[in-house]
């Protein structure tokens, strides 16, 4: 039985550790929210909710685009995502999902339970939301089917209309929608209020749980100097350990060092470097499909060459990763990522050390064409680049060469070419 959970779930297109931890599940507790940032309530409520309704897990998804934010500023959903995981990991019983920050596009709650329910059949689906949510549920993407996939758990919230609930309760119940009260206290705690004061520098220990007080402190999240900061890179690291295979995670840590030794060797921003290095392969080693999906939501452009082979495109929607999920904004290191493995016409120095550093670095096996490019790097970054470019459209004559790669080596040699005539 619990291997043909296993195998719904993964039908259902949820995330590897979703298909572990729910399998065998046959009652689970749905929590979602943006959770910027979680705090002691939500945590409450989901503890209430578990003892009181017997839950197998309870799942914290936090929101991935949300329609109720559309235009509204959002933390990183890597961050939500970690803070959410931090806040939940001393529960055996409390689990974190991706299904929404991997989802293209705008979220709705109604797209959540179908999959839910479609990778769960005989499973009994408890929606927890609060009361000041729950107030607006009518307004909700096919409100009529919400009702029809899951119970909905309401754990009260101070300051709620109670006339406008209970009416809406009366409606729903109409309706034929399942709704069970929470009998748990209603903390007045708000993430709205919590930003707040941590972005007038007030403490928000004892509102969160102190391992998340800690990394909204240790990263100055909400900070107002912070708004056009990017998830610090040692940050991103932590993140790419969890989602890349061992392999690729050490080619990403050798990179991004690498990286930042042909900076310093070239004149190149050294930092820039280095966080161009640990995301160039932010989206490398994803399936296909997820890669495709990603590029979709992004609008990465999918035709030619890459049709047919996806990886190509796993630099440009690298890229979008950086600016969409780690608030990456500049263009040079998003270049850098862009083109990583394709090159391109006009590359800055940053684009040549990037392309290089994930050619030549030190868990690369050592074969002639690595050795080659490796003796250019150290006195001759464009000879490196010109050498890489060349291994790159010998390599891969069987038709599956992007055509950046041969307009960047044309325009390299070109370049070359007329500098030495002007001299």
């Amino acid at each position: 039985m619990k291997k043909s959970n296993e195998e719904s779930i993964k039908k259902a297109g949820l995330p590897e550790t979703d298909t572990v931890r729910l399998a065998g599940a046959k009652r689970i507790g749905i929590m979602g929210g943006t959770f910027d940032p979680i705090h002691n309530g939500h945590l409450a409520a989901a503890e209430s909710a578990r003892a009181e309704l017997r839950l197998d897990v309870v799942l914290f998804i936090p929101a991935g685009n949300p329609v109720f934010k559309q235009g509204k500023p959002l933390t990183p959903g890597a961050l939500r995502f970690e803070m959410t995981r931090l806040a939940t990991a001393s529960n055996p019983a409390f689990h974190v999902s991706r299904i929404e920050l991997d989802r293209e596009g705008v979220t709705y709650t109604v797209d959540t339970l179908r999959a839910l329910r479609s990778a769960c059949p005989g499973t009994q689906l408890f929606f927890i939301t609060g009361a000041d949510a729950f107030a607006d549920v009518l307004r909700w993407r096919e409100a009529s089917a919400l009702f029809k996939l899951a119970a909905f758990v309401v754990a009260g919230r101070p300051g709620t209309d109670r006339k406008q609930l209970k009416e809406v309760i009366a409606k729903v119940r109409a309706m034929n929608g399942r709704i069970k009260m929470l009998d748990c206290p209603a903390v007045d705690i708000s993430s709205s209020s919590l930003r707040g004061r941590a972005a007038s520098g007030l403490p928000v220990r004892y509102l969160t749980p102190d391992n998340v007080a800690g990394f909204i402190e240790e990263h100055r999240l909400y900070l107002k100097e912070r708004r056009n900061e990017h998830v610090p890179a040692d940050e991103i690291l932590k993140i790419l350990r969890n989602t890349q295979s061992a392999k690729r995670f050490e080619h990403t840590k050798s990179v991004a060092v690498e990286a930042r030794r042909l900076a310093a060797l070239y004149g190149a921003d050294e930092e820039n470097a280095y966080l161009a290095g640990i995301l160039h392969d932010a989206a490398r080693g994803l399936p296909d499909d997820k890669l495709l999906s990603k590029a979709r939501r992004y609008g990465v452009e999918i035709n030619g060459v890459a049709a047919k082979r996806p990886s190509l495109i796993h630099g440009l929607v690298g890229a979008e990763m950086a600016r969409h999920e780690f608030g990456v904004r500049n263009q040079d290191v998003l270049n850098a990522v862009m083109y990583h493995t394709t090159g391109r016409p006009g590359m800055s120095k940053l684009e040549k050390v990037v392309l290089v550093a994930d050619y030549i670095e030190p868990t690369r096996p050592d074969r002639e064409d690595v050795i080659s490019v490796r003796a250019f790097a150290e006195t001759d970054l464009d000879g490196a680049v010109i050498r890489a470019l060349t291994e790159k459209i010998a390599f891969n004559r069987d038709n599956s060469l992007h055509p950046l790669s041969q307009q960047a080596y044309e325009y390299m040699v070109d370049t070359i070419k007329s500098e030495k005539e002007d001299t």
